[in-house]
């Protein structure tokens, strides 16, 4: 062996002795103290020490007749809805279901005694919100294209008219009584989910983040706005929200813009990136869920691990909780209800974003290897419970002020589509294309 070798390896066995315990020399104990995760996908969320014996005091139920929107009420939030029970009534088939082609995306709506839903393939079904007995179907895919991919869409009601955003980047005016085609916009995408109505103005998104804003009555174009173009983003949409003279949007780019109703000028916005994540899917901030807006403040989540409350004058945030979301947050009086990507449903104080309860649901069929993700449904209040329903046909219904489960239902099928509650009946729209009520 050469002199240099020699020195060489005598000096590698130096560093090894000295830096290694595994050659017995030298051990160094581990630092005294917890071991805290720094990185925000192994953070459980944990309800504040400060409100421990806390009693969470929900509005009064309120007997909502319509659901004309995918938010619920133009302007008014639903809250506690009353209902009568959660037992099945009836249940029908409005279409296809999910495939490789498409997928149900849309909101069920209800007004004037109906409940219109849209299928994996765009075709608008109108049904009896009593019996569940079917009035009439248009089906949106155009007459050149007989692919069957223009997957979901979702609609909205105002007045005598629905307002039906297609799959195949349509948006369609019909009449209520039968169906019948008032005027068409052709959009520079297709829509995943039902446009905003109010002072005589039609707002709808695409997905390829563009707002539009069209008269109401004929259709024409106002203004339109574009966010940032976006690669991937998670099957859906969110829907724009107005309130006063503002119409917010969130775009699959985890952009938020408060826009002017009138002219589309920007009057703030903001970026809702996520916190530090892990794996590629988890760092998209995809705002899905469409904003709750309540008495001035915005509450808006993303996937990624964030939920904002902003102030709807002047785009201040007014506070952050590290919890994600896909679906739209609940407001019932004094509190936020937010189903989380990772299964947990949470309770958060309104005015402050505490969390007053946690709950975990499940995010996954086997827990412990991480497989088989379950997909779970925006929340709705009702009759003082919490009803969220999954993508593997189970659902439950949660005592609102102690976030204990008091109730869990057989599903005919998968549910990925936020349920909605009117008329003293919850609505349902499944994977495979039904449309199910319970009361």
């Amino acid at each position: 062996m050469t002199k240099r070798k020699t020195w060489v390896l005598l000096a590698a066995v130096a560093v090894l002795a000295s830096g290694c315990d595994w050659l017995g020399s030298n051990y160094k104990r581990p630092l005294p103290g917890d071991r805290v995760p720094v990185l925000a996908i192994d953070r459980k969320l944990e309800p504040d020490e400060r409100l421990v014996g806390h009693t969470v005091q929900l509005p009064p139920a309120v007997d909502l007749r319509e659901w004309p929107q995918p938010q619920g009420l133009p302007g008014q939030l639903a809250g506690n809805v009353q209902v009568e029970g959660l037992r099945s009534a009836w249940r029908v088939s409005i279409g296809a279901g999910n495939s490789r082609a498409g997928r149900v995306t849309g909101v069920p709506v209800v007004a004037g005694g109906r409940v219109f839903a849209v299928d994996a393939e765009s075709q608008l079904t109108a049904v009896d919100a009593a019996t569940g007995s079917r009035l009439w179907t248009f089906d949106a895919e155009p007459a050149r294209d007989r692919s069957g991919g223009g997957s979901g869409g979702g609609a909205s009601v105002a007045g005598n008219r629905i307002y039906f955003a297609t799959g195949y980047g349509q948006l369609i005016a019909l009449d209520v009584e039968r169906g019948r085609e008032i005027w068409r916009f052709q959009m520079s995408a297709p829509g995943r989910s039902g446009p905003a109505i109010a002072g005589g103005r039609v707002f709808v998104s695409t997905i390829d983040n563009q707002t539009f804003a069209l008269d109401a009555e004929t259709g024409r174009r106002l203004w339109s706005h574009t966010g940032i173009a976006e690669s991937a983003g998670f099957v859906g949409a969110s829907s724009p929200v107005v309130e006063g003279g503002t119409v917010l949007v969130g775009y699959s780019s985890g952009e938020l813009f408060a826009l002017r109703a009138e002219t589309g000028r920007v009057l703030w916005s903001d970026t809702l990136s996520g916190v530090i994540r892990t794996g590629q899917i988890s760092g998209m901030a995809d705002i899905r869920g469409t904003p709750a807006i309540d008495r001035g403040m915005a509450i808006v989540s993303t996937q990624s691990g964030r939920t904002v409350a902003i102030d709807m004058r002047s785009g201040a945030r007014l506070w952050e909780q590290e919890i994600g979301s896909l679906n739209q947050p609940w407001v019932a009086g004094d509190y936020v209800f937010v189903m989380g990507v990772d299964g947990d449903i949470a309770c958060l104080q309104r005015r402050d974003g505490r969390v007053v309860w946690v709950t975990a649901l499940g995010g996954y069929t086997d827990e412990q290897r991480k497989r088989g993700r379950i997909v779970w449904t925006a929340p709705v209040v009702a009759g003082g419970r919490v009803f969220v329903a999954n993508s593997v046909s189970k659902a439950v219904a949660i005592d609102a002020t102690t976030g204990r489960v008091v109730q869990q239902i057989s599903m005919p099928d998968g549910v990925e589509v936020a349920p909605i509650a009117a008329n003293r009946t919850v609505y349902v729209m499944t994977d495979n294309g039904d449309l199910v009520a319970y009361r």
